[in-house]
């Protein structure tokens, strides 16, 4: 299988190698996340960092958040589907995936980068509010 690569610029780009990437963004302080970029890497160098994501442009749209940084960023999107108004990551691994729906980005997955108690312990993660 060809490598496969995504980016909002071009779209789909083939290439030698093989496997499937998606765009990054690397965010290190306060600011706006690209909605159309799916992957964010949050690495901070300050906790309280606060950053926003826009709505997205079509359901189905999906959005990554990945915490390299022991430090607290929150983010918040403009439209949420759903109870939550923002998540925080606190620590190195924390995770979080959205996906837009007409009603707001939906979490549809989230992981916490420190050691659970239970590997479905996944309610428990303090990671939203």
């Amino acid at each position: 299988m060809p490598k496969v690569i995504y980016t909002p610029g071009k779209g789909l780009v083939q290439s030698t190698g093989g496997g499937f990437v998606m765009g990054t963004e690397a965010l290190t302080a306060a600011g706006v996340c690209d909605p159309s970029t799916p992957v964010t890497l949050i690495t901070a160098a300050s906790d309280g960092i606060a950053m926003t994501l826009a709505n997205g442009s079509a359901e189905g749209q999906l959005k990554y958040f990945i915490s390299l940084h022991a430090n607290e960023a929150t983010v918040t999107p403009a439209t949420t589907c759903g109870s939550y108004t923002n998540f925080v990551l606190t620590n190195v691994g924390d995770t979080v995936a959205l996906i837009w729906t007409a009603s707001g980005w939906a979490v549809f997955g989230r992981n916490a980068g420190v050691a659970q108690a239970s590997a479905t312990a996944v309610a428990g993660l303090p990671i939203f509010g």
